[in-house]
């Protein structure tokens, strides 16, 4: 989700680099409540945390397709919300809005 070099950056300059291989500079446009829709085994392969560097972007929460379960965990962990909702990904494109009613699921 960030690339290794970025591990050892201080979280705010850290955070810029998520996504960096796939679409860089993406980061410079999240907007402070921004919600990120995801596909199926969001976080697959990233055991690094995270959460804490999407905080620091001022995304609100994630949606996903499915979550990886140690990614789930890591967001768990640093109160980042994160809703499963099934076909998710294919509910969304680039720019569209999105509300999350966490108390309705």
């Amino acid at each position: 989700m960030y690339p290794a070099f970025a591990m050892k950056l201080p979280v705010p300059e850290a955070a810029r680099h998520i996504f960096y291989e796939l679409r860089p500079g993406r980061t410079d446009q999240v907007s402070l409540a921004d919600v990120v829709i995801a596909g199926r085994n969001f976080g697959l392969g990233s055991s690094r945390p995270v959460a804490p560097l999407f905080r620091e972007l001022g995304v609100a929460a994630l949606a996903a397709d499915e979550f990886n379960s140690l990614f789930l965990r890591n967001a768990v962990n640093y109160a980042l919300p994160a809703l499963t909702v099934p076909g998710v990904s294919g509910m969304f494109k680039d720019g569209d809005t999105a509300r999350l009613d966490f108390a309705a699921g």
